[in-house]
């Protein structure tokens, strides 16, 4: 009797201990979905570059969930493979329905996580329990190094063929051509000749300007003495014109 006693003692404790410990990874992992509430949303890729369960969810770089499940199906409609990720997110988390969501990952090779960037707008509404979303598919790192050595080829082709040769010859004669002339001009210019070499190298225009300045200034009367003399031409041009007119009636 004592001996049933104590496995059933010992078989209690062992039992709250594992309870205990799970209790405590759970906790440590933030994944126990009975201490913590929250809601799950179903999100749509066509290439998740190696997304894996218990992976990071991050809003606007802090993390706020995981990733509970990776799942592949066939869909029809679009006729080609698709996956389904299926997110935990805590209950104080608000995600619009017309959110941004992407995988990413910490540096070139890091941990991949989702991103989610919910700057939607307000008459779209929140994401409920269940819910599904599309997300943004990646492009796989094979895929660009494709694309970058496709348009390496593709410039070196066109570089190297005979009509961009022969274009860039010419630019190149015409630059050559436009240099030469302008530094004939500059030339010119600084040795005196044409109208304005001789406006740059002699100064004799800029000390009659200066001097004509200093006069007006000292003597503003002359420019009404000037405007006045004219008047009084003008005046006397129309008066003989009248008398041409009356002799000639």
């Amino acid at each position: 009797m004592d001996k049933k006693r104590l496995e059933l003692k010992v078989g209690i404790f062992v039992s709250i201990a594992i309870i205990l410990f799970t209790m405590v990874v759970f906790s440590i992992n933030d994944i126990n979905v009975f201490l913590k509430k929250g809601y799950e949303i179903k999100t749509i890729f066509g290439f998740v570059n190696g997304i894996e369960v218990a992976a990071p969810v991050r809003l606007a770089g802090v993390t706020v969930g995981e990733v509970k499940e990776v799942k592949r199906f066939y869909d029809r409609e679009l006729a080609k493979d698709q996956v389904e990720v299926l997110i935990w997110l805590r209950s104080d988390v608000k995600i619009k329905r017309d959110a941004e969501i992407y995988i990413n990952m910490l540096g070139m090779l890091g941990e991949k996580y989702i991103e989610i960037f919910s700057s939607g707008s307000e008459q779209a509404g929140l994401l409920k329990n269940g819910d599904e979303i599309i997300g943004y598919d990646p492009i796989p790192i094979e895929r660009l190094a494709r694309i970058n050595e496709e348009n390496l080829v593709a410039l070196h082709g066109l570089l190297t063929g005979s009509e961009t040769k022969r274009s860039l010859k010419e630019i190149l004669s015409n630059t050559k051509q436009i240099t030469e002339n302008l530094k004939e001009i500059t030339d010119r210019i600084n040795k005196g000749e044409g109208t304005l070499g001789r406006l740059v190298n002699d100064d004799r225009l800029y000390r009659n300007l200066e001097d004509f300045s200093k006069d007006i200034k000292a003597h503003p009367w002359k420019l009404l003495i000037k405007q006045k003399t004219k008047t009084t031409d003008d005046t006397k041009k129309k008066s003989t014109i009248r008398k041409k007119r009356r002799i000639l009636r």
